[in-house]
């Protein structure tokens, strides 16, 4: 009978205390478990008073859409660089799978949510500035 694999999320925000998480998935599991990981990365969100002002000017207009694919950019660079490190840790590639999303509600809410929406087995994230890691489950 063929192991049951499981989905684990890791949030990532391209932080060293982030990439911490794919360490602690590496001692806990290694690449050698039967995992799915999903690397999530939230967008952050911009003002409410500039993404909807129908006043905007044309030139106001070219700047916010700079910025908005300056944080699409990063999160892309982010997210292959978490991949790329559970890859050298010998994770396989096709396992990895790398989302975004832009934030519409709190940081916490949004990766909860996502990961709910995945049907995540777990969530792994390491939160700020603390030296301990949370492994929620949903006991699926």
């Amino acid at each position: 009978m063929a192991e049951l694999t499981k989905m684990i999320a890791i949030a990532v925000d391209g932080s060293e205390n982030a990439l911490r998480s794919l360490d602690y998935l590496n001692l806990m599991y290694g690449p050698e478990h039967n995992l799915e990981v999903n690397l999530f990365h939230v967008l952050p969100s911009l003002p409410l008073t500039l993404t909807e002002d129908p006043t905007m000017d044309r030139e106001t207009a070219e700047k916010l859409k700079a910025v908005k694919a300056k944080n699409i950019r990063m999160a892309e660079r982010i997210l292959l660089e978490a991949k790329t490190a559970l890859i050298r840790k010998g994770f396989p590639e096709e396992r990895i799978k790398t989302f975004s999303r832009k934030k519409k509600i709190s940081v916490a809410q949004e990766i909860c949510v996502w990961a709910e929406s995945k049907l995540a087995d777990a969530v792994l994230m390491t939160p700020g500035g603390e030296a301990a890691w949370r492994l929620f489950s949903w006991g699926r």
